[in-house]
């Protein structure tokens, strides 16, 4: 079968640290898709990870490199309609709020050229697909390119590039102007669809559910609660996040051993370290601050975890949560963005958005006191309902057909 042509356009990956999820797609990519990787913000110094030997990165286009390259683009900017269909569309447009969206469109147009250079000659055969992994820069870019030549666009759209407020821009830039022309969008989330068709109701077929996925490490379906109750969480130390509330929840248990494992660090840390300082002694914690992807997963196939806490305010469909059911874990987590596609009776529990810690301690000392039958069959469910909807094989499998 011949191999067909997709260039990923990511914001960094496979350099600096985000987009860590991508990973898992890259490993699960089918055989006969040619991928090439283009990240459009990345900086000369950011380390490179380690991705598949038969996947291209193509690092010219890079954007923003020189000040006369933001100027010459922000003059661009100012020249595009769509930008300026933008500006007149808001009620939010302070001086700093039209700069930033200038940005926006610069570095859009920036990619947009640096990308029809590059790919001139499959631009010209038809023969490439562009594939935003973002609803934002990308793809606006991968929209004027199929709008030029014809081809093929596609975006995911996870959650800062869907919920308004969310963004740093208030409302998205270049939604209106991405969606009359792009192919597709997949959407990470039934909530997240759900929130783009009411508000772009026009557009309303072009957006379908793609669910993310992990990979498969194993896992351990026994029960090592005897000795010490395991719990781990693992998410950014801010405020969103509000990762003090499990620390809140813990000082009402003094009568079991617990070791609490959190992966992740943040501007709340200090926070977060005062309401550790006044845990009672059968509890420890391991702040393991920022983690590569990598160590959180060995973590977990040498280590038993006997449940996963997450306390955000806000999320889309978190990937830590997948990553955490495909070890059979438990979850309890708050019923906020698309959560409870992952997390419900077959994997934890749904807690309210503005639970106290006294409701989460309960919920905690519960999955403690389960005997050992109930207990094992828990971790059976969980593990089964991410095979049957987060195997990332099963998953980008699908979704690669579909583009192609």
């Amino acid at each position: 079968m011949k191999q067909k042509k997709i260039v990923l356009l990511t914001t960094g990956f496979p350099y600096g640290t985000g987009e860590n999820f991508i990973s898992a797609e890259l490993e699960a990519l089918p055989g006969d898709v040619k991928l090439e990787i283009v990240p459009f913000m990345f900086r000369e110094t950011d380390e490179a990870r380690t991705i598949p030997k038969e996947i291209a990165v193509i690092n010219d286009c890079r954007v923003a490199q020189t000040r006369l390259n933001k100027i010459a683009y922000a003059v661009r900017g100012l020249m595009n309609k769509d930008f300026w269909a933008e500006i007149k569309k808001r009620d939010d447009v302070t001086w700093q709020r039209f700069l930033q969206i200038l940005g926006f469109y610069a570095r859009s147009l920036e990619l947009y050229s640096k990308l029809k250079k590059r790919y001139v000659n499959e631009l010209r055969n038809k023969s490439v697909t562009f594939y935003s992994y973002w609803l934002l820069e990308g793809a606006y870019a991968a929209a004027l390119l199929q709008k030029g030549y014809n081809v093929k666009a596609y975006s995911r759209a996870h959650r800062v590039d869907v919920w308004d407020g969310m963004s740093a821009y208030g409302i998205v830039p270049s939604r209106n102007a991405t969606l009359r022309t792009i192919t597709s969008v997949f959407v990470c989330s039934q909530d997240g669809q759900i929130y783009l068709k009411s508000k772009n109701p026009q557009y309303a077929d072009k957006f379908c559910v793609s669910y993310l996925g992990t990979q498969d490490y194993g896992w351990t379906p026994g029960d090592n609660r005897e000795k010490e109750f395991v719990i781990v969480s693992c998410a950014r130390i801010e405020p969103v996040k509000r990762v003090e509330l499990l620390a809140e929840a813990l000082k009402n248990i003094k009568d079991k051993k617990i070791h609490w494992v959190h992966f992740g660090d943040g501007s709340c840390r200090k926070k977060v370290e005062e309401s550790i300082a006044e845990l009672p002694g059968n509890i420890r914690v391991s702040l393991m601050g920022t983690t590569q992807h990598d160590d959180v997963m060995a973590y977990y196939c040498q280590n038993a975890v006997n449940l996963f806490v997450n306390t955000s305010s806000s999320e889309g469909l978190p990937v830590s949560i997948m990553e955490a059911i495909s070890f059979g874990i438990p979850v309890i987590a708050t019923d906020v963005g698309g959560t409870r596609e992952i997390v419900n009776t077959d994997t934890g529990r749904l807690i309210s958005a503005d639970f106290s810690p006294e409701d989460l301690t309960a919920h905690i000392r519960d999955y403690i006191k389960k005997d050992s039958a109930t207990y094992c069959a828990d971790r059976k469910m969980v593990r089964k309902f991410w095979e049957n909807n987060f195997a990332a094989k099963a998953n980008y499998d699908s979704f690669y057909r579909e583009m192609m």
